[in-house]
C-alpha cells in the first residue's frame, strides 16, 4: 500500500505543480511588440522583459510576441516604452 501511496502523492504533487504553472501564465498576458529590426537595444530589452513566445521578422521589422506581468504588459503597449501614466 505505501508504494501506491507514494506514487498517487508524486502524480498529485505533479499535477498541482502543472496546474500552478498553467495559472501563473494565465496571469501573465501577451503583447504582441513591433520593433524596426535595426532596432537593437529595444529587441534585446524585450527578449529580457518576459517570455518571447513567438519572432516574426517582417521585412525591417521585427514583431515579438511577449507573455509578461500585467504592469509591464501596459508599459510595453505605451509607444513611448516607459510606462509614465496614460494619456
Amino acid at each position: 500500500g505505501s508504494v501506491t501511496t507514494t506514487v498517487m502523492r508524486t502524480d498529485g504533487l505533479q499535477q498541482l505543480k502543472t496546474a500552478l504553472a498553467e495559472r501563473a501564465s494565465a496571469l501573465r498576458p501577451t503583447v504582441q511588440v513591433e520593433v524596426p529590426m535595426t532596432d537593437g537595444a529595444r529587441i534585446a530589452s524585450l527578449y529580457r522583459a518576459g517570455e518571447v513566445i513567438s519572432r516574426e521578422d517582417r521585412g525591417d521589422r521585427v514583431v515579438l510576441t511577449i507573455r509578461t506581468e500585467p504592469w509591464r504588459a501596459e508599459q510595453l503597449r505605451d509607444p513611448g516604452g516607459n510606462g509614465r501614466g496614460h494619456a
